[in-house]
Formats: structure tokens, C-alpha cells, sequence
């Protein structure tokens, strides 16, 4: 029989706290080895979230009809969670994807940017 001991004392932290990429860890009964189990910080959550909410949002409004073209700009992190969560229907309606963090961008060169590039997709 294998028992673990398993401590989390980061979830028992205030919030404030939270995020600081520290594992969780514990020791194999027996051998008293010392393992760790990597977690994914706050922002990976917060990031998968939001990526699942907005791919469900595409896929239903896909397959709903609500648009015909789809260009996607996310983070390369992004972006990859997101193919991963598309429907072909979704998929077979984009036009141009672009792997680039355009965050910072002021409004006006985003739209060049988009219109310069787009062409050339």
C-alpha cells in the first residue's frame, strides 16, 4: 500500500500570496523520497480561463452563423490553448492568424497593422 503525505501550504496563504510558483511537496512513504509537483501559477490560470471562455464564445457564435471570417491575434501561449479549443467550423472560418502580442499597440497602428498584413496572409 503507497500512503503520501501531500502539504499545500501556498492554498493556505492569503491571496496575496498566491502565485509565488512555489510546488507543492511531499515525501513517498517507504522510501521517504521528496517529491514536488509543479503548479501552474495565477496568470496561467487566469489565461486558460480566459482563452476556453473566448473559444467557446467563437464555436458557438460559429456555428450560429454570426460571422464568416475570422482573424485571430493572440500571444503565441495563447494562442496555442486556443487551437486546441477551436471546432473545425471554427477553424475553417479563419483568414489570418497572427502569433504576436499586439496589446500595446495604439488603436491606429493596429489597424494598419492588421490591413498591411492581412493582404499579405
Amino acid at each position: 500500500m503507497l500512503v503520501e503525505e501531500w502539504r499545500d501550504n501556498p492554498a493556505r496563504s492569503p491571496t496575496r500570496d498566491l502565485g509565488d510558483n512555489r510546488p507543492t511537496r511531499g515525501r513517498k512513504s517507504g522510501s521517504g523520497a521528496r517529491f514536488a509537483v509543479d503548479a501552474q501559477n495565477e496568470h496561467e490560470k487566469a489565461e486558460e480561463s480566459f482563452v476556453a471562455t473566448l473559444a467557446s464564445f467563437l464555436n458557438t457564435s460559429a456555428l450560429n452563423g454570426k460571422y464568416d471570417q475570422l482573424v485571430v491575434a493572440a500571444t503565441p501561449s495563447a494562442l496555442g490553448i486556443l487551437r486546441k479549443q477551436l471546432s473545425s467550423d471554427t477553424i475553417a472560418k479563419q483568414t489570418a492568424v497572427f502569433d504576436k502580442d499586439l496589446t500595446n499597440m495604439p488603436e491606429k497602428e493596429l489597424r494598419e497593422y492588421f490591413q498591411d498584413n492581412i493582404e499579405r496572409w
